[in-house]
């Protein structure tokens, strides 16, 4: 299950980087794969769609992203304006810009503290690394 959901993630972060991706939120949990297909076919060919789902409940996690084959498609689809109604629900398009930077993980652990003391006299240590670390792990 494990390498399923690390496909996952590497589908949706190969998919965020093309030009040709359109992000669709406030999508509707029972909405299918083919509804979507269905509906943003009619402005262009598409190449891709990607629904994540939540592994603990296996319904989608309310947005997706529909990849096409040219921009002439996503101007197309943008060109009716940003707000959309797929399967009686109003759903919202925007562009995916790829990011440069892979976003950072900030972890914050409290030292130093006796049972008696108050949150004044606690020490806050907060760094940021690429790896979350727990307090545990710091002793």
């Amino acid at each position: 299950m494990r390498l399923t959901t690390l496909r996952a993630i590497r589908e949706a972060v190969s998919t965020v980087a093309s030009n040709h991706t359109i992000h669709i939120s406030n999508l509707s949990w029972v909405t299918s794969r083919k509804q979507v297909f269905d509906y943003f076919s009619q402005f262009g060919k598409i190449k891709k769609i990607t629904i994540p789902l939540d592994q603990r409940f296996g319904v989608h996690r309310g947005y997706a992203f529909v990849d096409f084959e040219d921009e002439q498609s996503v101007k197309k689809a943008f060109a009716g304006g940003q707000f959309h109604e797929i399967d009686e629900t109003n759903v919202r398009l925007s562009r995916r810009i790829q990011r440069t930077d892979p976003k950072r993980e900030t972890s914050a652990a409290i030292t130093d503290q006796k049972p008696d003391s108050t949150k004044q006299q606690a020490k806050l240590v907060s760094k940021t690394s690429s790896k979350q670390t727990s307090p545990k792990s710091q002793k």
